[in-house]
């Protein structure tokens, strides 16, 4: 489940946090600042699966995209197809 709160999308597996993207919106432009999965959820899968839905959320909402977050950048590389929101 994800869930939306104060800037920080937040996913939750069985009432607990997984990890969270945290990010700023301003004027139809969403800067992506952080990805954060707790340890003993790293490597499962679970950061790909939040910037996915962050991308999914942006498009829904009609925002543009800027990638700070260092994962986000690379994970961008393996997914091409979400270059179309990049706010340039």
């Amino acid at each position: 489940m994800f869930k939306i709160d104060h800037h920080k999308l937040i996913f939750i597996i069985n009432d607990q946090e997984v990890g969270h993207i945290e990010f700023s919106q301003k004027s139809g432009i969403m800067s992506i600042l952080h990805t954060i999965i707790k340890s003993e959820y790293e490597g499962l899968g679970y950061a790909s699966q939040l910037t996915s839905e962050i991308f999914r959320y942006a498009q829904e909402n009609h925002f543009k995209i800027i990638p700070l977050c260092s994962y986000t950048q690379s994970w961008l590389k393996r997914h091409p197809e979400w270059q179309e929101l990049i706010y340039e």
